[in-house]
């Protein structure tokens, strides 16, 4: 099994596509989740891990905040 963290690039088509937004996507962010909740993580380390993904992505700040507010909107009410 994949651990949360290697399940991110899914969540973005293995891109920077928006969060979640493709119901494949969706369907990988549900699954990442559900591994997220099952090792109690808080959304702070999620929060971390995702923006180094899009780090890595070299992505400008305002695609940053963007992305980062889908991803807050869709997780964080699971995470906290």
């Amino acid at each position: 099994m994949r651990t949360w963290q290697e399940q991110i690039p899914g969540c973005f088509a293995g891109m920077t596509a928006p969060f979640a937004l493709h119901p494949n996507d969706a369907e990988r962010a549900v699954e990442m989740l559900k591994t997220m909740q099952e090792r109690s993580v808080i959304w702070a380390e999620a929060e971390s891990a995702i923006r180094d993904f899009l780090t890595g992505q070299n992505i400008t700040p305002g695609e940053m905040s963007k992305q980062m507010q889908r991803v807050e909107d869709k997780l964080r009410p699971w995470l906290d």
